[in-house]
């Protein structure tokens, strides 16, 4: 889950492609997708 300071520092991410290099099982990248990113 993405902090409140992690939104405000990425702004409006709709739209935007999103390659997310993580470990774990993905809740940053689903949030990222709820955002409105295309997230890979």
């Amino acid at each position: 889950m993405l902090t409140p300071i992690e939104r405000s520092e990425l702004g409006d991410v709709k739209g935007k492609s999103l390659l997310h290099l993580q470990c774990h099982f993905g809740v940053d990248s689903l949030c990222w997708s709820r955002m409105g990113a295309r997230v890979t």
